[in-house]
């Protein structure tokens, strides 16, 4: 056997010295044609052999990652710079003048401003958006002078109205318990004739909990279930019934289908019930009516009833806006002693604004239609993150870091928001020349929110703690810079070649974006298999992510994007049409989606066939270079490109890493996929490119 090093240097031998894989700094030859260097003196050896000179440079290359006390500085300076152009009606992302108006339509004093936090402390506590003179405005009121309904609930009166005056003629209010109390003792009479089981009821109700809610917050756990002991003003039968039907889509039990081979019939009853419960409450609707409709929106959907789920998201948006829920009274509250709001209504009425207000981003992206629940129409502090639980509460969160989940997604959704009203509007205020400068700045605003995660908000140090939500805002994350990306995609107008050149540099820029976004949803997806086991339990919104990601894998495909592997691009859109097909059994669009796109990628793969039959001849003779940075040279390049995949210590980069492949041969009723379990690694189809954005080591 051979000697160890530390007995070889024990016994006097002199032990050779291992060369270093990777140097430092490159020549300036090398950087320039970005090959590697093996930085020898006085020339490299690729200098010496083209007979070249060999130049280092003496200024400093930046590569290493500032120091996060340093970004946060800059980035409060240029939050602050960016106000003072805001002040003057100048707009920071590019608008030529300053009487232009915002990607949205809106001046940009009607906007309110993404406030970045200077330091992790802002995540403790933020009121980014409200307005003292917005919020006291109008009035909540339970008075009979104003509220006509006289149900017991706060209804929101602006001053356009004219009831503002009238406030102060009756200030007795309808009392909760003679009002609505009532009613749903009715309604629980009326349901027990046919009961479910307390052990199938508390079954479905954890699947809720620890699947759905903590990515849809409609519902306050703790509040629920004490309200549901004490028939307490947070519980109601129609939102038990639409819990335990959202339940049932996550349980595999036979008892919960209507058909038990059919796994799309379960939660059926419920939802039926629920039907009938949500006609009566409507007539006098509270808070809990609007918790039951934003659950009734994903229950819909779920049964790929689409009209009936957008409709009901629409009765929650309005009665969320009749119920004053986008201001927030909390200041209201401190200020007016007598408000009719407690400090518990004041908190879940924010938690189910920003629900509302990302279940309407997420509703817009899975359908293409514009956002309806906009940012400036609202003045509300963002979700708090609470402190960590002590040992003498008596009723723990199931995730402690709910609220966490929350900011981060609402923080995301704002991001969305000014993508999908800038590009996709009908009538966008983004002219062509203010697409490159617009591009630009929703890119920083990504990067940002993924500098801004917490640790233990990244995927690598995901613990049983944090809810399965964080991989889905994860993957919508990657989603948002696919649909970034979309616009660009377009082949330029080969009328005009001036026109011409100038787009490609962009086109390029959107597919290396693209494609390493839908790498990233790739990713996403295999370590939350790897945690998981499957998708079975997963909040329906991975269902777009997947299908985006899967579509730029198939764009690649069909128009032969320059240096994409089409037998690793294969593998990457088997990989999509698993996990739809394990999405499939909670949510039927998946399973639609995933026929859909099994469809549409045989007819892809059999023109590609008689594409390359035709052109066998004549491939040889082609030139495959193109303009600006391909595919192949992400490995190699220094530079920060806007698509780049985050590393494991929040920064931006591309990544080499070792990695093992493990492929198992996994056969399905309609198709045989093959599946890669990846070690919490994706190998990248451009030139079998290795990314991560979870371990390894920056390439150069």
């Amino acid at each position: 056997m051979p000697q160890k090093p530390q007995k070889a240097k024990e016994a006097g031998k002199q032990v050779p010295r291992r060369g270093r894989k990777n140097v430092s700094r490159a020549c300036l030859q090398c950087r320039r044609r970005r090959v590697k260097c093996d930085a020898r003196a006085p020339s490299c050896s690729r200098c010496s052999e083209r007979a070249i000179e060999c130049a280092y440079s003496t200024e400093e290359d930046k590569r290493r990652p500032a120091p996060k006390s340093y970004v946060d500085l800059l980035r409060s300076r240029i939050d602050h710079l960016e106000r003072l152009l805001q002040a003057h009606s100048i707009d920071p992302d590019g608008m030529p003048n300053a009487h232009a108006v915002s990607p949205s339509g809106l001046p940009p004093s009607a906007i309110s401003p993404q406030v970045r936090p200077a330091s992790s402390s802002a995540y403790l506590v933020s009121n980014d958006g409200v307005s003292d003179d917005l919020t006291l405005r109008g009035e909540l009121s339970k008075d009979e002078s104003m509220n006509f309904d006289q149900d017991g609930e706060a209804r929101y009166f602006g001053p356009t109205s004219g009831r503002l005056e009238f406030k102060s003629l009756h200030p007795k209010r309808a009392e909760y318990s003679a009002v609505t109390a009532n009613f749903n003792r009715l309604c629980q009479d009326l349901l027990d004739q046919d009961p479910v089981s307390p052990e199938l009821e508390d079954h479905l109700l954890d699947l809720f909990f620890t699947w759905e809610q903590p990515f849809n917050q409609a519902v306050d756990e703790r509040m629920f279930r004490e309200s549901r002991h004490t028939d307490g003003k947070w519980y109601s039968p129609l939102l038990l019934n639409c819990m335990l039907c959202i339940g049932s889509r996550h349980s595999d039990r036979a008892e919960v289908r209507a058909d038990p081979q059919d796994p799309n019939t379960a939660g059926r009853l419920f939802l039926e019930k629920a039907q009938v419960l949500l006609y009566f409450d409507l007539k006098s609707p509270s808070l809990t009516t609007i918790q039951a409709a934003m659950i009734l929106t994903t229950a819909y959907c779920s049964f790929g009833e689409d009209a009936a789920s957008w409709l009901h998201y629409g009765i929650a948006m309005r009665l969320a806006l009749d119920m004053g829920i986008n201001l927030d009274f909390g200041v209201y509250q401190q200020l007016n002693a007598g408000s009719p709001l407690s400090m518990e209504e004041v908190s879940i009425r924010r938690q189910i604004h920003w629900t509302i207000y990302c279940m309407d981003k997420l509703s817009a992206m899975y359908t293409g239609r514009t956002c309806t629940y906009l940012d400036f129409q609202a003045a509300v502090g963002l979700p708090r993150v609470k402190p960590p639980l002590t040992g003498d509460q008596l009723t723990p969160d199931r995730h402690p870091q709910r609220s966490q989940v929350l900011y981060s997604q609402v923080t995301l959704c704002r991001i969305m928001e000014t993508i999908l009203n800038s590009l996709y509007a009908p009538k966008t205020a983004l002219s062509r020349e203010q697409r490159g400068l617009f591009w630009s700045s929703c890119v920083l605003k990504l990067k940002n929110w993924r500098y801004d995660l917490p640790d233990e908000m990244l995927l690598e140090r995901y613990t049983p703690s944090l809810p399965p939500a964080l991989f889905t805002i994860h993957m919508i994350y990657h989603t948002a810079h696919i649909q970034l990306t979309k616009p660009f995609l377009a082949k330029p107008n080969t009328d005009n070649d001036g026109a011409s050149r100038s787009e490609e540099p962009t086109i390029t820029k959107a597919r290396q974006m693209s494609y390493l976004a839908a790498l990233g949803v790739c990713q996403v997806a295999t370590k939350y298999r790897s945690t998981f086991g499957s998708f079975r339990r997963s909040a329906i919104t991975a269902t777009h992510c997947t299908l985006s990601a899967a579509l730029i894998f198939l764009n690649a495909l069909s128009s032969r994007w320059e240096d994409v592997d089409p037998s690793s691009n294969q593998k990457y859109i088997d990989l999509c049409l698993f996990v739809l097909d394990e999405l499939g059994t909670a949510w039927n669009p998946a399973k639609r989606m995933r026929q859909s796109l099994h469809a549409l990628y045989q007819h892809v793969q059999e023109q590609r066939m008689e594409g390359m039959a035709s052109e066998k001849d004549a491939a040889g003779s082609q030139s495959h270079a193109v303009a600006g940075q391909t595919l192949s040279e992400l490995a190699h390049a220094e530079v920060d490109l806007a698509a780049d995949v985050p590393g494991n210590e929040g920064q931006y980069g591309l990544y080499s890493v070792d990695s093992y492949l493990v492929s198992i041969l996994i056969t399905t009723s309609s198709s045989t996929l093959l599946f890669y379990t990846l070690n919490n690694r994706m190998l990248s189809s451009a030139g079998n490119i290795l990314l991560t954005a979870c371990t390894g080591r920056p390439i150069g």
